[in-house]
């Protein structure tokens, strides 16, 4: 009974962690966060032509280097049509992930030049870490496949 008491408190409270927390309160800092100009930059970023393009040669998929560049300007103006949707998902994820003790740390620190030049090296990093691991993942994921379908058959 007191176990059925107790997960009942935290479903109703949102969790222990936020427990002192408003969700309104959390709900505005995340549009804060994602709102702020570092955040911004990181978004548009991640999305543009040249991070596609990044992201779609890490993952093969064997298009010449003009299809390449064809389908990277193509998937940035498409993703730009849904960028609202996409940050309203951050907002949602950040407050009903974080405390607003969390979102306001967060916030503060990449506001500041260190934290928005974290921000911008990120994607680089990013970009750099799927070229090394890329090739090694695909191979894993057909070995993956024909083990699967070998040992399921």
């Amino acid at each position: 009974m007191i176990r059925i008491l107790f997960l009942t408190s935290l479903l109703l409270c949102g969790g222990p962690a936020f427990a002192q927390d408003d969700a309104a309160a959390r709900f505005e800092a995340a549009e804060r966060y994602i709102a702020s100009p570092s955040q911004q930059d990181m978004i548009t970023a991640m999305f543009s032509p040249e991070a596609v393009l990044g992201q779609m040669q890490a993952g093969g998929g064997g298009m010449t280097p003009e299809q390449l560049q064809v389908a990277s300007k193509i998937v940035t103006e498409e993703i730009g049509k849904v960028r609202p949707l996409i940050e309203n998902a951050l907002i949602k994820a950040v407050a009903e992930t974080f405390s607003l003790d969390q979102i306001e740390a967060v916030d503060a620190f990449y506001r500041t030049p260190e934290g928005a030049a974290v921000l911008r090296k990120t994607q680089p990093m990013m970009g750099n870490f799927w070229n090394r691991v890329g090739p090694v993942l695909r191979q894993s994921q057909r070995n993956t496949n024909e083990r699967l379908k070998r040992e399921l058959q």
